[in-house]
């Protein structure tokens, strides 16, 4: 039962943009439908600024992309399990091949997500292991430009795989060694939880979603 009588805030809450595909329109569609007294800010930044956000007050909640535990500041609860894949236009030489390693992508033109994604650090790992430095041709922030380089063959990227999946005119193969992703519902470890903000804590933490 919705308790209209409590005082209600806007919860300020921040997602990367590949993830904001997946969660946005759940919370719009069933969270909020269950508790339409829920206010939400959201704001579309990587993983890095939105942390900073938590730490600076300037954010009450955000969804992180992590592949390890986060620094003891914060407090989470699981939302999804993805990984991040390779991606390129459905004619492009490597697009058949089972796995990609960063050896096979030497000398190929990639588009990347910007310093401040977990992503992009993610993705670099890779690289650095290998002894291999990408051809980075263009670093972004948005997803719509990605999705454009890639479909059009400009550049191969990388993608999280639920997305890939999703997006049209884009071949995706599994990165060897693979990239898991975690995602994640942050808040800083010292900040006291709003009655709403534990409803959409509580909504993730619960397993209800999607049902």
């Amino acid at each position: 039962m919705n308790d209209f009588s409590e005082e209600h805030h806007t919860i300020r809450i921040g997602v990367p943009p590949m993830v904001g595909t997946m969660v946005l329109p759940e919370l719009y569609r069933t969270l909020l439908r269950e508790y339409p007294q829920i206010s939400l800010s959201a704001e579309e930044h990587g993983t890095k600024t939105l942390l900073r956000g938590l730490l600076d007050d300037t954010l009450d909640l955000a969804f992180a992309t992590h592949s390890g535990p986060l620094e003891p500041d914060f407090q989470m609860v699981s939302v999804s399990r993805t990984e991040t894949v390779w991606c390129a236009a459905p004619d492009h030489p490597l697009a058949g091949q089972a796995s990609m390693s960063a050896e096979q992508l030497e000398g190929e033109p990639l588009v990347f997500s910007q310093s401040s994604f977990s992503q992009h650090e993610l993705v670099m790992r890779q690289f650095r292991a290998a002894g291999v430095q990408p051809w980075v041709l263009h670093e972004t922030e948005q997803l719509s430009t990605v999705h454009s380089l890639i479909q059009s063959g400009t550049a191969s990227g990388f993608l999280l795989r639920f997305l890939a999946e999703s997006l049209p005119g884009v071949q995706w193969v599994r990165l060897d060694p693979p990239v898991p992703v975690e995602i994640s519902l942050v808040w800083d470890r010292r900040r006291k939880l709003t009655p709403d903000m534990r409803r959409l804590v509580n909504y993730y933490r619960s397993g209800k979603r999607g049902k």
